[in-house]
């Protein structure tokens, strides 16, 4: 046990950061419990969550901005179901930026479609820091907090 402590301990904000650039959740409730138990301090934790959280969003949108029509002209059988969604997803565009992180599953694929919309740059990347900070603030207090419940019973 001594050593998953150590681990966790000094290199628990790199995991976090690399989880929550890929997808998020699970690594960050980890680190929650983490948090819960005096193994990771909460405002590093929401930090490193928000990094890794906003970076990988970045990455996603700016290789579909670049990348993304050769990527989906591999898949011309899908092409009309493609185009249908990005249409939806280019009218929620703004909305879609701050609340796709707290849709389960959808994060990745969300950050690659808003890249293929028209939506800019300079207002993407604003608002998905927005986005990701409430989202790691948010998720990380929740998860403190059923943490610390469920031991305290």
């Amino acid at each position: 046990m001594e050593q998953w402590e150590h681990l966790i301990r000094n290199y628990g904000y790199y995991a976090l950061f690399i989880g929550t650039f890929l997808e998020g959740e699970t690594i960050l409730i980890i680190a929650g419990m983490a948090c819960a138990q005096g193994m990771m301090d909460l405002d590093r934790t929401i930090l490193s969550a928000f990094l890794g959280s906003v970076a990988g969003d970045q990455m996603h949108f700016l290789v579909a901005r670049y990348k993304g029509g050769w990527i989906l002209s591999k898949f011309p059988s899908r092409r009309a179901r493609i185009e249908k969604g990005l249409a939806v997803v280019e009218r929620h565009s703004i909305w879609l930026v701050l609340v796709f992180r707290f849709m389960y599953g959808l994060r990745n694929v969300t950050a690659f479609a808003l890249g293929m919309t028209r939506m800019p740059l300079w207002l993407f990347v604003p608002l998905n820091a927005v986005g990701a900070a409430v989202w790691a603030i948010c998720f990380a207090l929740e998860v403190l907090s059923l943490a610390i419940r469920f031991s305290c019973s």
